[in-house]
């Protein structure tokens, strides 16, 4: 059997959460973070305000493929919302490493940040 080499080089496929404050305005700070990650990444992001619209703006810009949004229910949820986006994205999608652009605190953000450390995935905070 012949093995073909791919002609590209092949990346792994790292599956990274991005969150962050939703007052984040840093538009340049969000770019050169997300422009270590491999362009065959996944980026999962909530879809908040601030630092996650601009992640949302940005990594169309630099090419990443793959993006998923996971929204917070609040219709099914209600206020604890937020909480069960944190448990479903740690728990179900399982990032491979987080990145948190940190502004100011809120109990949503604090929540994921002390979701990720017991579920073993790295985060780097950005402030």
């Amino acid at each position: 059997m012949k093995v073909r080499r791919p002609s590209k080089s092949i990346e792994p496929a790292l599956k990274v959460l991005v969150a962050g404050s939703i007052d984040w305005d840093d538009q340049i700070t969000i770019r050169s973070s997300l422009s270590i990650f491999p362009k065959t990444s996944k980026i999962v992001h909530t879809g908040s305000r601030g630092a996650c619209a601009l992640v949302d703006l940005e990594v169309r810009r630099l090419g990443f493929g793959r993006v998923e949004v996971v929204l917070a229910r609040f219709q099914e949820y209600g206020i604890d919302a937020p909480m069960w986006r944190n448990i479903e994205i740690v728990d179900l999608i399982r990032p491979d490493f987080a990145v948190i652009f940190l502004m100011s605190r809120n109990p949503s953000l604090d929540d994921l940040i002390a979701r990720l450390e017991p579920a073993n995935i790295p985060a780097w905070i950005v402030d």
